[in-house]
């Protein structure tokens, strides 16, 4: 089959490599559309470990069922999308249904020193059959792969519980924040603020639900010298980019015994004042990857009540897939999701 391999830093080929072979549990997915997410090219870049090469990435997918093993509930030319979890269902975590935080999680499309599991990049990929969801017929594969970003955002937003009037804060206009901000939109939050540095990203981010869209400035790392209309009601700020600046401006800007809830890893350490935390007694509160909300994302998008198609900068083959890599990884600031369609 077809794949896309990372073989080092900086370098992708497209090469044949074996159909993955599948066991009683699992499913062989013909793959018909994946996303590249940031973390992928981070992982083109080399920069944060996740990917050591020789990996095929991609964990935002969509395909068809083309095997099953003896014990999967799926049936042959079934349309599907996939959590990027490989979770046990055994652990402590797993049940109190936390699968995001699994002891023994395996995400697809990663290589570090733990374990290394090949990602949807590619014709052919087998997973377990209990991290697979069927898809509605209204549901296009395009879209279906935006589903695990968009179960990612809001598993975000599903623990924050503040009134519907009061002012949220998000930082990020990248494809999470984007989603973020969508969700909150949804969920009946009335206002909704984004901050990013990329003035046609906050475009979109109004189209998304945004009700005010600020251009990032670093006067915002400064204290009182950013005045945010009705900043001292800021009660909750959802922070999708995760960097030292990003985490401080939120600090300084949030309201008294305020949430903070940290969705973006960009950086693996970050300083930040702790004692406006503590005097503050505000809320660090992370979140990851997700656990069951695909299943209420997939319901959503039946519906039409999520809309996905505004974040689709470009539709590529596979062969294609080296150059869009390295734009993205030049920081082409007009591209949010480049979908790979195979």
């Amino acid at each position: 089959m077809r794949a896309l391999v990372l073989s080092k830093g900086y370098e992708l080929s497209v090469d044949n490599v074996p159909i993955p072979a599948i066991k009683d549990n699992e499913v062989l997915i013909k793959i018909k559309s994946v996303g590249i997410c940031g973390s992928d090219v981070h992982g083109f870049k080399g920069t944060t470990g996740r990917r050591i090469p020789p990996v095929i990435m991609g964990h935002e997918l969509s395909g068809v069922i083309e095997k099953k093993g003896k014990n999967s509930s799926f049936k042959i030319g079934d349309r599907i999308a996939v959590n990027s979890t490989i979770y046990c269902g055994q652990c402590l975590e797993c049940n109190l249904g936390h699968f995001s935080i699994c002891s023994n999680r395996k995400v697809i499309g990663v290589s570090c020193s733990e374990y290394s599991r090949d990602g949807g990049m590619a014709e052919y990929i087998s997973l377990p059959d209990h991290i697979v969801y069927e898809l509605p017929d209204n549901v296009s594969f395009d879209e279906a792969a935006l589903l695990e970003p968009c179960s990612v955002a809001l598993h975000a937003v599903s623990k924050i519980n503040i009134p519907k009037n009061k002012l949220l804060l998000v930082f990020g206009a990248g494809t999470i924040g984007l989603l973020i901000t969508h969700m909150l939109k949804m969920k009946g939050y009335e206002n909704i603020y984004i901050v990013d540095k990329i003035n046609s990203r906050l475009d979109i981010a109004l189209k998304m639900g945004a009700t005010k869209k600020v251009l990032w400035d670093e006067s915002m790392l400064n204290e009182n010298s950013f005045q945010l209309e009705h900043s001292t009601l800021i009660d909750c700020i959802i922070d999708a980019v995760g960097t030292s600046d990003s985490l401080n401006a939120g600090i300084k800007m949030i309201n008294r015994r305020g949430l903070i809830r940290l969705v973006g890893n960009t950086m693996g350490r970050v300083d930040f004042p702790l004692q406006d935390v503590v005097t503050k007694e505000i809320i660090l509160k992370g979140s990851y990857a997700f656990n069951d909300e695909m299943s209420e994302c997939i319901s959503f998008m039946e519906q039409k009540k999520i809309d996905v198609k505004p974040l689709i900068s470009k539709i590529i083959d596979l062969e294609k897939a080296p150059y869009w890599f390295k734009r993205l990884s030049e920081n082409d600031t007009e591209i949010v999701k480049v979908i790979i369609r195979l």
